[in-house]
């Protein structure tokens, strides 16, 4: 059996690789051969239709390796998906691709583009500690569940332009290294971004505020995002008021 395992979770498939004593999902060479990852793709896309149909209640995709680019796009995931741990070493593209469950991706690894335009999140969805080395792009996606990026690591640009967060979306102590676009996004609960260790925002929480509805963000707080690299337009907050709380000034 395969001996991958997580905190919580053993793999259980069929050992492929007896040096490392590995499924072919959870095997860490460095590098593949074309024919390999060919074989590894179409062996994936068969585990997920077998998991698709088959009676378990969620995906299970923990700690798999993806060592090239795959494409998600517009699929809809009608269980729970867990790419807790993942490894994607190419482009991702989970573009217009619809969660209906719960979304699972805390941990994982994007080496490359993550592309999230127009997903849509229905219930909760999980990136605490996942990293984005490349681009990570959610434009115009919805969550529609309480959403979290705590500790994630954005090492380049994060876009969340005209992103809806539905509920309570936590940035909590999430490092971006680079620059971060809010412009046009929609928070109709509260959003949360402190962390001392945060490049760029530390100690800064911003909390709904059920007594106040204003159609825009506060001038004091456009202007230290933009200060930051943080770009919001005067609608990104649609209906509720935001105000930083406990904000001391960056280092």
């Amino acid at each position: 059996m395969c001996e991958y395992s997580l905190i919580g979770y053993m793999c259980g498939r069929k050992k492929e690789h007896k040096k490392t004593g590995y499924c072919i999902f959870h095997c860490d060479k460095e590098e593949f051969e074309p024919d390999e990852i060919e074989e590894l793709k179409n062996r994936f896309w068969e585990e997920f239709e077998e998991q698709e149909n088959n009676k378990e209640d969620k995906f299970d995709f923990i700690g798999f390796k993806f060592p090239d680019k795959i494409s998600f796009k517009k699929i809809e995931f009608k269980k729970p998906v867990y790419f807790r741990g993942a490894t994607f070493s190419g482009d991702t593209s989970f573009d217009s691709a619809t969660f209906t469950k719960e979304a699972y991706f805390s941990g994982a690894t994007f080496s490359n583009e993550a592309y999230f335009g127009g997903a849509t999140f229905t219930k909760e969805a999980y990136f605490k500690r996942a990293t984005f080395s490349n681009e990570a792009i959610f434009v115009d996606a919805t969550f529609s569940g309480d959403t979290s990026f705590v500790d994630a690591t954005f090492t380049k640009e994060a876009d969340f332009r005209n992103v809806t967060f539905t509920k309570e979306a936590y940035f909590k102590r999430a490092t971006f290294s680079n620059e971060a676009y809010f412009g046009g996004a929609t928070f109709l609960n509260s959003v949360k971004f402190i962390g001392d260790e945060n490049k760029h925002l530390s100690n800064l929480e911003m909390d709904y505020n059920k007594h106040l509805k204003k159609e825009s963000v506060s001038n004091e707080l456009k202007k230290i995002f933009d200060e930051k690299g943080f770009h919001l337009s005067d609608n990104v907050v649609s209906g509720n008021y935001f105000t930083p709380q406990n904000f001391t000034p960056w280092n």
